[in-house]
């Protein structure tokens, strides 16, 4: 077993597990196991801690088709695609991956699949969930250039905010929406098309409204 916090490998370890929970670490034991206790033998394999993912987005997956995934993400129903983010959600959990930070996502998708994880409903990681990021119109935080006549454009409650104002108004949304974090975009981003990776898109007054509010 690799221990996490010496950093040591441990041999024939012992693990008691209650319910959903690890109560217990030791030596191989035997004499110690709880009465009745179901034992399961791994044999050589190496038990490791569950790894942390700190920047994902469970809802959805991109591919090389870039124009395929913008097909699909415009005809897919949220309900749709929030059954591709329990798939997603299920197969980072069996790649080992325990406790995820998902900074992104259109129409709740995350914070529904957060959700339903936390009540046993579907397997996945543990999630800490930004719901919308947050950032200026034509940013990073913002819809691809499509003509506005085909969409409607995104405001606050999506996380676009312009001024000190809307930006406050948009980490509010998020937060009265189940946010655990709160994710803004200062800058420009790689994959989207409007907005050059080392463009500032926020003003120094739009981040401090950002960050205080969240603070708050």
């Amino acid at each position: 077993m690799f221990d996490g916090a010496s950093g040591k490998l441990v041999d024939h370890p012992q693990l008691t597990i209650v319910g959903n929970k690890i109560v217990r670490v030791a030596q191989d034991d035997k004499a110690d196991l709880p009465a009745g206790a179901d034992v399961i033998d791994l044999g050589d394999a190496t038990l490791l801690p569950g790894f942390i993912d700190a920047h994902v987005h469970l809802s959805g997956q991109s591919s090389d088709d870039w124009y395929h995934d913008f097909f699909d993400n415009m005809m897919r129903f949220p309900a749709e695609q929030a059954l591709y983010g329990a798939h997603y959600a299920r197969i980072t959990l069996e790649a080992g991956f325990t406790s995820v930070r998902d900074v992104g996502s259109t129409d709740w998708i995350a914070l529904g699949l957060r959700n339903a994880i936390n009540a046993g409903m579907v397997p996945g990681p543990r999630m800490l969930v930004s719901n919308y990021a947050i950032g200026s119109t034509g940013g990073h935080a913002d819809q691809d250039p499509v003509p506005p006549q085909r969409l409607p454009l995104a405001g606050p409650l999506q996380g676009v905010c312009n001024g000190p104002e809307e930006c406050r108004a948009a980490v509010r949304y998020q937060i009265k929406y189940g946010a655990d974090v709160i994710k803004f975009m200062p800058s420009g981003g790689v994959l989207s098309l409007s907005d050059p990776v080392d463009a500032p898109e926020l003003t120094q007054d739009e981040m401090n409204a950002v960050i205080g509010e969240a603070h708050a």
